[in-house]
């Protein structure tokens, strides 16, 4: 890794030292809250359900500390592969710690899918934004539609939720008195 002085850079990018020291900071904290994902992943790594044809390029991502180029090479892939495996491995962590969350969305989910009028894709997509909590981008991406249409079938479901809670009225909760 090369190293240059302050003025270098800021001459060579044409930007201001305090832009560098900020950019710097930033990746400090990055690579700090990458190194705390991989500690995390690490001991449940085996337990993530990782898909088969991913499994070895993850484990050589999260297990040792070759360069992206030394594991898409190893890997038969490409770096931007090997990232995007890296990533998925990430999410599927991110399924595995938020598991009781989960299930509890998906039993208002299908509490309120009976009200609404979807059809298996519309309610695949639903599914994603509600129970998984995916963004409108990662959805539409998914299921190769436009942010809008995903927009608009998430806000039928919103609707479906109305009339769930209008015929389904939250009971009141009793207030217990502690007495001293």
């Amino acid at each position: 890794m090369a190293r240059h002085s302050l003025g270098t850079i800021t001459t060579t990018f044409d930007t201001t030292k305090q832009n560098v020291f900020r950019a710097v900071a930033t990746l400090m904290e990055d690579a700090q809250t990458a190194q705390e994902t991989i500690a995390k992943i690490r001991p449940v790594f085996n337990k993530l359900n990782v898909p088969k044809k991913q499994y070895n390029t993850a484990h050589e991502f999260f297990f040792t500390s070759k360069s992206l180029d030394e594991i898409a090479q190893q890997t038969n892939s490409t770096v931007e592969g090997v990232l995007k495996i890296a990533r998925c491995t990430i999410k599927h962590y991110q399924l595995y710690t938020n598991k009781d969350a989960i299930k509890e969305r998906k039993v208002e989910f299908d509490k309120i899918l009976r009200y609404s009028r979807a059809g298996e894709k519309s309610i695949q997509i639903c599914y994603d934004h509600f129970v998984i909590q995916d963004t409108l981008t990662v959805i539409a991406e998914k299921y190769e539609i436009t942010k809008q249409n995903t927009y608009n079938i998430i806000k039928r479901f919103e609707e479906a939720l109305a009339r769930y809670e209008a015929e389904n009225p939250p009971k009141p909760k009793r207030r217990k008195i502690i007495k001293p």
